[in-house]
């Protein structure tokens, strides 16, 4: 698979990344169960690409004048299993020290709470380190790109005022914003919420694949290397 990481262009690349250097072998085992446990979530609510195999999901359109976007209202009885699953994606990149990773660094604290989350499970009560996905409705091109650090505005309303920095995890057609700081005025529990583990039911916003960001930083980062593949310069074209 092609992998994509920021300001260093696209590498051929296995479909996952393996660094023997953080965990012992009963901290292999752990890891193992979060992401076995969560590759079947994932699959049986088909969240990522791969799980669409016969049938695809129901996307829901807003309506006629963003004919691009759409949501699904899952319930999800696995959301902490995904809320772990996606900490520990976050850890790992953060403290590892291959090279692919080197753009993403926490710093102690937030790895220490992130490692408390993978050995313990989360705080339902916390609202700290909640996340949301993002699915990309129309299957794309198969690649593996690295977690970085982002930011968005914390009050859609204003844009251009405080941010909220969160790290950005994709996985086969799916995005998670794993936010690092607490999230204000944020219901602790209700029927539907746009966070894992704070509503019985999860809403997802979906998104066509050529009309994400996603597609757009793919198509730079094909641009920063030599001769940009093919299927980079039809799509763009």
């Amino acid at each position: 698979m092609f992998q994509t990481t920021k300001g260093k262009g696209l590498k051929k690349r296995f479909s996952s990344w393996y660094d023997k250097s953080i965990v012992t072998r009963e901290g292999e085992d752990i890891l193992a169960r979060i992401d076995n446990d969560a590759i079947k979530a994932l699959r049986k609510h088909q969240l990522i690409w791969k799980s669409w195999v016969i049938f695809c999901p129901v996307f829901e359109n807003f309506g006629p004048s963003t004919p691009d976007h759409s949501f699904r209202l899952v319930q999800l009885k696995e959301q902490a299993i995904l809320a772990r699953f996606f900490a520990s994606i976050a850890w790992r990149a953060s403290v590892s020290k291959i090279p692919d990773m080197d753009g993403i660094a926490l710093g102690t604290q937030i790895e220490s709470e992130l490692r408390d989350i993978i050995l313990n499970g989360t705080d339902t009560t916390a609202q700290k380190y909640r996340v949301s996905l993002i699915q990309i409705s129309s299957i794309g091109e198969r690649h593996n790109m690295t977690p970085i650090l982002d930011s968005k505005a914390k009050n859609l309303d204003d844009p251009e005022g405080e941010k909220i920095e969160f790290v950005r995890i994709y996985f086969d057609g799916l995005i998670a914003h794993l936010n690092l700081s607490a999230l204000e005025n944020q219901e602790q529990s209700s029927e539907t919420s746009n966070f894992l583990e704070a509503g019985k039911n999860l809403l997802i916003p979906a998104i066509q694949y050529q009309a994400t960001k996603h597609f757009e930083n793919l198509l730079f980062t094909a641009a920063e290397v030599a001769g940009p593949i093919s299927w980079a310069r039809e799509e763009a074209t």
